[in-house]
Protein backbone atom coordinates (compact mmCIF):
# COMPACT_ATOMS: atom_id res chain seq x y z
CA UNK A 1 0.00 0.00 0.00
CA UNK A 2 1.02 3.38 -0.55
CA UNK A 3 -0.50 5.14 2.49
CA UNK A 4 0.63 4.48 5.98
CA UNK A 5 -2.46 4.75 8.16
CA UNK A 6 -2.39 4.71 12.34
CA UNK A 7 -5.00 2.19 12.86
CA UNK A 8 -5.79 -1.40 10.50
CA UNK A 9 -9.68 -2.71 11.79
CA UNK A 10 -11.55 -5.56 10.40
CA UNK A 11 -15.15 -4.52 10.49
CA UNK A 12 -18.61 -6.59 9.98
CA UNK A 13 -20.79 -4.69 7.44
CA UNK A 14 -23.82 -4.16 9.07
CA UNK A 15 -26.46 -1.58 6.82
CA UNK A 16 -25.66 -0.29 3.51
CA UNK A 17 -27.32 2.91 2.04
CA UNK A 18 -27.05 3.70 -2.01
CA UNK A 19 -26.39 7.49 -1.83
CA UNK A 20 -26.84 8.08 -5.56
CA UNK A 21 -30.47 6.59 -6.72
CA UNK A 22 -28.67 6.68 -10.36
CA UNK A 23 -25.41 4.71 -9.25
CA UNK A 24 -25.99 2.45 -6.25
CA UNK A 25 -23.26 -0.01 -6.35
CA UNK A 26 -20.71 3.36 -7.03
CA UNK A 27 -22.10 5.83 -4.40
CA UNK A 28 -22.58 4.89 -0.84
CA UNK A 29 -22.47 4.52 2.73
CA UNK A 30 -22.26 1.81 5.02
CA UNK A 31 -22.43 1.14 8.89
CA UNK A 32 -20.34 -1.19 10.02
CA UNK A 33 -18.81 -2.44 13.42
CA UNK A 34 -15.24 -3.36 14.45
CA UNK A 35 -14.43 -7.13 14.64
CA UNK A 36 -10.91 -6.45 15.59
CA UNK A 37 -7.43 -4.17 15.48
CA UNK A 38 -5.14 -5.48 13.27
CA UNK A 39 -2.70 -2.19 13.89
CA UNK A 40 -2.86 1.17 15.92
CA UNK A 41 -4.88 2.36 18.56
CA UNK A 42 -8.73 1.21 19.26
CA UNK A 43 -11.33 2.44 16.64
CA UNK A 44 -15.10 3.47 17.77
CA UNK A 45 -17.05 0.22 17.81
CA UNK A 46 -19.69 1.56 15.13
CA UNK A 47 -17.58 3.15 11.89
CA UNK A 48 -19.05 4.63 8.62
CA UNK A 49 -17.97 3.36 5.60
CA UNK A 50 -18.74 5.17 1.82
CA UNK A 51 -17.80 5.66 -1.67
CA UNK A 52 -18.64 8.30 -4.34
CA UNK A 53 -17.56 7.91 -7.34
CA UNK A 54 -15.24 10.26 -8.97
CA UNK A 55 -14.62 10.92 -12.93
CA UNK A 56 -11.44 8.29 -13.78
CA UNK A 57 -11.09 7.20 -10.26
CA UNK A 58 -8.75 4.48 -9.23
CA UNK A 59 -10.06 3.09 -6.62
CA UNK A 60 -13.60 1.84 -7.32
CA UNK A 61 -14.83 -0.52 -5.00
CA UNK A 62 -17.73 -2.04 -4.93
CA UNK A 63 -20.93 -2.00 -2.60
CA UNK A 64 -20.39 -4.25 0.68
CA UNK A 65 -23.32 -6.39 1.69
CA UNK A 66 -24.47 -6.95 4.64
CA UNK A 67 -22.44 -9.24 6.58
CA UNK A 68 -19.26 -8.95 4.46
CA UNK A 69 -16.31 -8.98 6.34
CA UNK A 70 -13.96 -5.33 4.92
CA UNK A 71 -10.75 -3.99 6.44
CA UNK A 72 -10.88 -0.20 7.45
CA UNK A 73 -7.84 2.21 7.10
CA UNK A 74 -8.17 5.35 9.46
CA UNK A 75 -6.09 7.91 10.54
CA UNK A 76 -6.26 9.74 13.80
CA UNK A 77 -5.92 8.41 17.87
CA UNK A 78 -8.93 6.00 17.93
CA UNK A 79 -11.92 6.44 20.03
CA UNK A 80 -15.08 7.87 19.25
CA UNK A 81 -13.52 10.06 16.75
CA UNK A 82 -12.14 7.14 14.39
CA UNK A 83 -12.38 8.57 10.41
CA UNK A 84 -12.28 5.37 7.92
CA UNK A 85 -9.88 7.41 5.20
CA UNK A 86 -9.57 3.75 3.48
CA UNK A 87 -12.30 0.28 3.07
CA UNK A 88 -11.67 -2.91 1.10
CA UNK A 89 -13.01 -5.74 1.16
CA UNK A 90 -10.91 -8.21 3.28
CA UNK A 91 -10.74 -10.64 0.11
CA UNK A 92 -9.41 -7.83 -1.71
CA UNK A 93 -7.61 -6.16 1.06
CA UNK A 94 -5.04 -9.57 1.09
CA UNK A 95 -3.94 -8.55 -2.37
CA UNK A 96 -3.21 -5.26 -1.18
CA UNK A 97 -1.86 -5.43 2.19
CA UNK A 98 0.80 -8.28 3.63
CA UNK A 99 -0.97 -8.07 7.10
CA UNK A 100 -3.97 -10.22 5.18
CA UNK A 101 -1.41 -12.55 3.27
CA UNK A 102 0.80 -14.01 5.35
CA UNK A 103 3.73 -12.01 2.47
CA UNK A 104 6.28 -10.70 5.20
CA UNK A 105 6.18 -7.13 5.53
CA UNK A 106 9.00 -4.95 3.57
Amino acid sequence: MSREYTTVAIVRIEDVIPTSPSNPEDEWRAMATRVSVVEGAEPALNLLLGHAEIPNCRERRPAPRAGEYWVAYMDGVGGPDSVVYNAWPLDFARSLDPRFSGAPAR
